[in-house]
Formats: structure tokens, sequence, C-alpha cells
């Protein structure tokens, strides 16, 4: 059995390369997100940054980020490098991926490593999220 060439893929038809250039012909601004539950599906365009994203996400207020559930408060509302606005949170617990710095600028400040993340603002939910307890689900029974 011989590889597919690039050249022969291009030229079939039903193939998804050729169903992306049909699709970004129609919409140049067509774009594929990869996880379907971050509220993006195959052919959705990224949701346009709200005008009013300071006062949606407030400086310290409590928030929700997605995928994951964590939880945080909100420590920065701008842009991150050129890639667009973010939502900077320092989380309560090490479920990040950085310290509140990206590409050696510094953001906002928390805890340590893996306390902070970017987030985009559709995948943010500011609101009243408590701090969760780690052993809230322990029952005094299971003392040995």
């Amino acid at each position: 059995m011989f590889p597919l060439f690039r050249q022969d893929y291009d030229k079939r038809d039903k193939t998804l390369r050729a169903h992306f250039r049909a699709e970004r012909e129609k919409n140049p601004e067509f774009v594929v997100f990869a996880n379907k539950a971050e509220g993006g599906s195959e052919g959705s365009v990224r949701p346009k940054t709200p005008e009013k994203v300071a006062e949606l996400f407030p400086i310290n207020s409590r928030c929700e980020c997605n995928p994951g559930g964590r939880r945080g408060v909100v420590k920065y509302v701008g842009p991150v490098g050129k890639t667009g606005t973010f939502i900077g949170v320092a989380l309560d617990e090490p479920l990040g991926m950085n310290d509140g710095s990206k590409d050696g600028k510094t953001y906002f400040e928390c805890k340590g490593p893996k306390y902070g993340c970017f987030s985009r603002p559709e995948n943010v939910t500011a609101g009243d999220f408590p701090e969760r307890d780690p052993f809230a689900d322990l029952d005094d029974e299971d003392e040995i």
C-alpha cells in the first residue's frame, strides 16, 4: 500500500481538508475549536469580546473558569500579547498554567506557580463562587 502524497490528497473531494477549504472560502473567519465542550463547534467563529468586558469582570471579583470549574479571583482584564482580550485569574488551587506572567511579562500577582491562568471572556463566569473546602466531602466517621 502506497501512502497518499499531499498533492494527491488535495485533489480528493470528500476530505476534511477540502471541507475546511470550502468553509474558509465562504467565511474567512472560519475556525475549528478543538473542544466542543468549551462552547465551540466545528465551523464556529470565536465570539467577539464584549464591549464592556471590564464591567462584566471587575478586578477582585470571584469567578469560575472553564474547562474544569477552576475558581479564583479576577486580577487582570486586557490584552495578553497580540492575541486578544483575556481575563487573568489568580486561582484558589494550583490548577493553572502560570504564575500571572506570560512570555516574561507579569500581568498580575498570585500565590505561586500554577496558581494563575489567562482565560477568554467566554470561558469565565463572574459571580458568587466561594472557595471550595477540600475536606467537605470527608465524613467524621471516616476517621481511623
